[in-house]
């Protein structure tokens, strides 16, 4: 018969085996995020209308770095975790950025956003689908020095071993180092950050 010490022993060795297992396969892997979705923000109120609708400051955006951040409805209640950074494919000098979210949450988002625009010089589109990537490991240190010409690259501010975010236009060609890296289950990254 097996004892509850023993149980417990198993459910703490069959945890310490997945996260190892999973640590191994983090070295250096591609993560391809199908369930997460890009909202193009733009127009010369674009800082300022995210500024007052989300829950990070977004004067820290940088052209390397990105925020995660919350927003809320009017009563205060939270809808939807996302990333915000800024966009490298704007050929002008007003500001663009791009609003990484769940898909399924996306539509909620836009028309909390959309309700809020009034006056403000702000255009969103969603029109155009982008993927979302993420590169861990050496990979995310050889992927940064890439030139790319349209989407964002950061690193995840959560946290540094989080690896490096990318989105980019589905239609326009991106270039990996050689060799080509793994594609790992973007469940097993979902595992990782709780972990």
């Amino acid at each position: 018969a097996i004892t509850a010490g023993g149980v417990a022993f198993l459910l703490i060795m069959t945890k310490q085996l997945v996260y190892e297992a999973m640590q191994s396969a983090l070295k250096q892997a591609l993560f391809v995020l199908g369930d997460r979705s890009v909202l193009r923000i733009s127009g010369e109120d674009s800082l300022k209308f995210l500024q007052g609708l989300c829950t990070n400051d977004m004067k820290s955006i940088t052209a390397s770095t990105g925020i995660y951040t919350g927003f809320l409805n009017h009563q205060g209640r939270f809808i939807t975790d996302a990333f915000i950074s800024q966009d490298h494919s704007s050929s002008d000098s007003t500001p663009t950025y791009l609003l990484e979210c769940d898909s399924q949450v996306l539509p909620s988002c836009r028309k909390l956003l959309q309700r809020y625009i009034l006056r403000a010089k702000v255009q969103l589109d969603d029109s155009h689908p982008y993927e979302v990537k993420v590169f861990t490991g050496p990979l995310a240190e050889s992927v940064s020095k890439l030139q790319f010409d349209q989407g964002t690259m950061f690193p995840d501010p959560r946290r540094p071993d989080f690896g490096l975010r990318f989105a980019h236009p589905r239609d326009a060609p991106v270039t990996l180092p050689s060799p080509a890296p793994q594609v790992v289950d973007s469940k097993l990254l979902s595992l990782h950050h709780v972990l």
